[in-house]
């Protein structure tokens, strides 16, 4: 059975066919960080990859709007790592960190000047959406500072991806509501299809803070 925590290229199907995908402006903003933190910037990532047909989806203009697939997405962040040195969930989950905190400047900074660690909580399924064409965040507030948050309907093949990116994203938008000592745990992947990298999965992220 393969291991979904172990970072793949794999593309399931042609650039741009996935039916998991990321809304352009996402895409855009992960670029953006790898401008500020590889040498040579996007255009050394997006020269890196060593696949055609994603080479040339991810060179044309994104559009803030439009889709795009979340394969070709993961594939670029892995090449942005191996340009890094890091390993491909470090790399992923300090970007997203990044990303977090330019959103707080930008598309949430009104949310994030208003809500505490509390109702934040409630707002990530929100802020998830405005992100991705698929799937949902489920959110259980189990006491006054601990949360676990179930991302389901993810392609299994995604499971490394999608934790690295909530263990960054989410602990930076913890940290800028205000909550201190913030932890993450993301829990096992759950399919009824876990041979299929399509397969749709589901697993739970544990958030706490002081």
């Amino acid at each position: 059975m393969p291991n979904w925590k172990v970072p793949s290229r794999a593309m399931p199907r042609p650039a741009g066919q996935s039916p998991f995908r990321v809304k352009g402006h996402g895409l855009r903003a992960r670029l953006d960080v790898y401008d500020r933190v590889v040498p040579g910037g996007r255009r050394a990532v997006l020269d890196a990859i060593d696949d055609a047909d994603v080479r040339a989806y991810l060179s044309g203009p994104i559009l803030a709007a439009s889709w795009y697939d979340l394969f070709a997405h993961a594939y670029l962040d892995i090449v942005a790592a191996e340009l890094r040195k890091m390993p491909a969930s470090e790399s992923v989950s300090s970007a997203s960190a990044l990303q977090a905190q330019a959103d707080a400047k930008g598309i949430y900074a009104m949310l994030l000047r208003l809500v505490s660690p509390h109702v934040l909580v409630s707002k990530l399924g929100a802020i998830s959406s405005q992100y991705f064409d698929h799937g949902a965040v489920e959110v259980e507030r189990l006491d006054a500072t601990h949360a676990r948050m179930t991302r389901v309907g993810i392609a299994n093949q995604l499971y490394w991806w999608w934790g690295a990116i909530l263990e960054g994203y989410v602990h930076a938008l913890f940290g800028l509501a205000g909550a201190r000592d913030v932890q993450i745990h993301c829990g096992v992947l759950r399919s009824d299809a876990l041979d299929d990298p399509l397969g749709i999965g589901r697993f739970a992220v544990d958030v706490r803070w002081a």
